[in-house]
Formats: C-alpha cells, sequence, structure tokens
C-alpha cells in the first residue's frame, strides 16, 4: 500500500534576497529586449542559452522537486522525471527569447508563428458587449496570446505580477502602451481595469496559475499534490458578470505556438461571488491535464512552492 503524505514548501526565498533578483533580472532584461528587437530569432535562443542555463541551478533543484511530487506517484520512473526536466530547460529557452521578441516580431512573422483556436468564441463574447476574460497558466510563451490579439486589432488589457520597484512596473507600461496595450499591476488597479473592460467591451487576459498575494490564496488539488491559488481573478470575472474563458497554450512543434480558447467555464446562470474556488477549480483542471499533454512546457516548474509527495511503501 502506498502512503503519500502531503508536506507544504517553505519560502522558496526571503523576500529581500527575491528583490535583489528581481531587479537584477530586470536590469539584464532591459538589454536583452533590445537586442531581441535587433537580432534574429535562433541569435536570440543562443544569448538566452548562454546566459540562462550557468544560472539555473537553484531553478532546477525546485523544478525537479515539483517534477516528482505531481508525477513520481504516477509511475514516472527517475529517467523519465529526468528527461521532462531536460526538454524544460530546453523549453525556458525558447520561452525566454520569444517573449523578448514578442512586440518585434512582424505580421508575417505572427502569422507563422501562433496559430488561433476558437477566435470565434472570442467574438460572440465580444458581440454581447460585456468583455472578455481570458484566463490562462504559465504554458508556452503565453505572452503570444494577448500580443497576438493586440496585433489583430482588439483592444487588450493585461493584468501583471507587481514589483518591489516602481521604475520596473514604469518601464513595462511604457512598452505596453507604446504598443496600444494596457498593463494593471497586482495590487494596483486590477478591479478598476475589469471594471473598465467589462463596460467598455474590452478583452482582459491574465494568468492565475501563481498566486503573488499569499494572504488571500487555497490550495486546490493538482494531480498527487496541491497548488496555491488566489481567486481573485475569478471573484472579480463573477462580481463584474465579465465571462471568463480559459484558453491553452504550447508549443505545437519547433516553430509555432498553438493557442486555444475555450468555452465559457462557468455557465450562465450561476454567477456568484460564493463560486470563485469553484471556477479557479475549473481553471485548474484544465491547466493540468494541458501539463498531462506537454510536461515540459509549464514554467512553473521552477518557480510554484508545490506540496511535496513522500512516497513510503
Amino acid at each position: 500500500m502506498t502512503i503519500r503524505r502531503k508536506v507544504r514548501a517553505d519560502s522558496i526565498l526571503p523576500k529581500r534576497v527575491q528583490n535583489f533578483f528581481i531587479l537584477q533580472i530586470f536590469l539584464a532584461a532591459k538589454v536583452f529586449i533590445w537586442l531581441a528587437a535587433r537580432l534574429k530569432e535562433e541569435q536570440v535562443k543562443f544569448l538566452v542559452r548562454v546566459f540562462y542555463l550557468p544560472f539555473s541551478g537553484f531553478n532546477r533543484k525546485i523544478c525537479k522537486r515539483n517534477l516528482a511530487s505531481v508525477f513520481g506517484s504516477q509511475g514516472r520512473t527517475p529517467a523519465e522525471l529526468k528527461q521532462i526536466h531536460r526538454a524544460y530547460l530546453e523549453y525556458m529557452v525558447r520561452f525566454q527569447a520569444e517573449t523578448l521578441r514578442c512586440f518585434s516580431n512582424t505580421p508575417g512573422e505572427w502569422r507563422r508563428k501562433v496559430s488561433l483556436d476558437g477566435e470565434n468564441i472570442l467574438q460572440d463574447a465580444l458581440n454581447k458587449g460585456s468583455g472578455i476574460m481570458l484566463v490562462s497558466g504559465h504554458m508556452g510563451t503565453w505572452w503570444h496570446i494577448p500580443c497576438l490579439l493586440l496585433k489583430r486589432g482588439y483592444k487588450v488589457n493585461v493584468v501583471f505580477n507587481s514589483f518591489p520597484y516602481p521604475s520596473i512596473e514604469n518601464y513595462l507600461k511604457q512598452i505596453a502602451a507604446k504598443h496600444g496595450m494596457t498593463l494593471a499591476f497586482v495590487d494596483k488597479g486590477v478591479p478598476q481595469l475589469i471594471r473598465h473592460a467589462a463596460r467598455n467591451n474590452e478583452v482582459v487576459y491574465l494568468t492565475f496559475d501563481v498566486a503573488v498575494r499569499k494572504r488571500h490564496t487555497n490550495w486546490l488539488p493538482f494531480g498527487s499534490t496541491k497548488i496555491n491559488i488566489n481567486p481573485g481573478p475569478a471573484t472579480l470575472a463573477m462580481r463584474n458578470k465579465i465571462p471568463a474563458h480559459y484558453v491553452s497554450s504550447y508549443y505545437r512543434d519547433e516553430k509555432q505556438t498553438h493557442a486555444i480558447i475555450h468555452p465559457e467555464t462557468m455557465a450562465e446562470g450561476k454567477i456568484s461571488r460564493k463560486n470563485s474556488n469553484d471556477l479557479s477549480r475549473q481553471w485548474v483542471e484544465k491547466l493540468y491535464a494541458d501539463i498531462l499533454r506537454h510536461p515540459e512546457q509549464w514554467w512553473g516548474w521552477g518557480f510554484s512552492d508545490l506540496p511535496r509527495v513522500r512516497v513510503q511503501k
């Protein structure tokens, strides 16, 4: 008989240390964004590989722990987990390179690089006049979703994690505004952004699978373990009666990202603040299904504090 004991992970790093690394990453990212607009994508990938892989040791430790928690009790062998981890590192190189080039891609590159299913669902929702919230996990190059919609003429608002330094947020806002995208940061205007989108029939895009507001979270089932989810996005969707649709994002092959807008996850007539946890759970279930199909393409492996699963026989 197999007995599983779930133990909540400790904080990954002290807050002060996290803030220091965030600032260093931001300073490096500014240089890479400037370079990405002037280099070919393969050249950007080479630079990311050179700078990221040698310094990804801590990220690798967290990734291996989380892979073992999610897949270790499902019969995945150590060799299989090691293979997923190697593929994850390659995914991280591609994701970072493609994200750096999101605002540099030409219209032709966007047509070749990203395919989208379910745009009719998006258009049907907007035809009703209440806006739409698109929710995804950190899979594939998830930034391709809002950027593609922006290129196709939609008014797009994006919710971004807060940063400890105003200079970072101002820089990101300036880049987004230059291309017609509106950014709002967690705890800094998100309810107003979603209310504006609902009233003005616009698109809101956000990722939900990394809880940055630890005071208001719930642990939801996630395979053999649990994931810490902030119910805020679901609550705001219900409060503003804006339809919420989960979006899958993954790499179809070596050259193309595939995105799928799914039908609304909460049936009409059941919108209530009491159901926010149920709505979040549906998103988690869809994310987990995507991860089972593309286990190497979830950014969260190296950044989430999933509870450990210890297996004893």
